[in-house]
């Protein structure tokens, strides 16, 4: 049992660790401009 449910937990966190990567790469494209304005406010 305990190792069926490590597997379903590690499925788990890979999936949302998955979409997570994908929306926020998403998210990026859409707000290159604000991501730049970011590097430029972090960078002084």
């Amino acid at each position: 049992m305990d190792i069926i449910s490590d597997k379903t937990m590690a499925e788990f966190v890979y999936m949302l660790f998955f979409f997570t990567c994908r929306y926020f790469i998403k998210y990026l494209k859409c707000n290159r401009n604000s991501v730049v304005f970011i590097k430029n406010k972090y960078k002084k």
